[in-house]
């Protein structure tokens, strides 16, 4: 079976569910109180089609579930959630980007949920979500991961590389690259994944987005 563009934009919508995401609050999951400002100051921090350039498309994120096991998830049942903003579906042949982002009630939770999230948990649970995708019908499985370096920046930021293999034809593997950037200002934090067959995004898109929606997060 041939990995179709339409199989690695289900790929990266999926992996997004890297935080909560889902109607229902899951255990685990931080209280969500929202409110207009802070789903408002969510909102504002997201991707926008004309951030990509030339030959992007927009469409509905709608990836379905893989989540990871609970002990790989941070517990943040004790911090609220006063906003949060899923973004479309951004498509160019065979690379994808998708973002979510969280708005905290104050500042000090932000960092609480920061610190949380960036232990080697956050890796090994992108690698388990990679390799349950092979429920979707190609089989596929996680060959290596390594830290990618961006500018510095006034935001918190951190950014990591998951590379897979999977199956695109009877005799035939490829590589599938997932690259996720998690930037933290103020009450907000947002992750952004990338997604590709074959070849890697380039890492001029990658920081150009970085520097963009930190510059949002500075500005909401």
């Amino acid at each position: 079976m041939r990995l179709r563009t339409a199989r690695v934009i289900c790929v990266a919508s999926a992996v997004l569910v890297l935080a909560p995401t889902a109607a229902l609050a899951a255990a685990g999951d931080p209280q969500q109180k929202h409110t207009s400002a802070g789903t408002l100051q969510a909102t504002s921090a997201l991707v926008r089609v004309g951030d990509l350039g030339a030959g992007w498309k927009s469409s509905r994120s709608n990836g379905g579930q893989l989540e990871c096991d609970a002990v790989l998830q941070p517990n943040e049942s004790d911090l609220i959630e006063a906003g949060k903003a899923v973004g479309p579906l951004f498509t160019s042949g065979m690379e994808a980007v998708t973002q979510n982002v969280h708005v905290f009630a104050t500042e000090a939770q932000a960092n609480i949920a920061w610190k949380r999230a960036l232990t080697n948990k956050l890796v090994l649970c992108m690698e388990q979500q990679v390799e349950n995708l092979s429920s979707m019908g190609s089989p596929v499985s996680v060959t290596e991961w390594h830290r990618l370096a961006l500018p510095r920046s006034d935001a918190r930021v951190t950014e990591f590389r998951v590379v897979a293999k999977a199956k695109t034809a009877k005799t035939t593997w490829s590589k599938v690259y997932f690259d996720q950037i998690l930037l933290g200002r103020a009450k907000t934090m947002t992750r952004i994944v990338f997604s590709s067959l074959r070849a890697p995004v380039s890492k001029t898109l990658e920081q150009k987005l970085a520097s963009v929606v930190a510059n949002r997060m500075a500005g909401a």
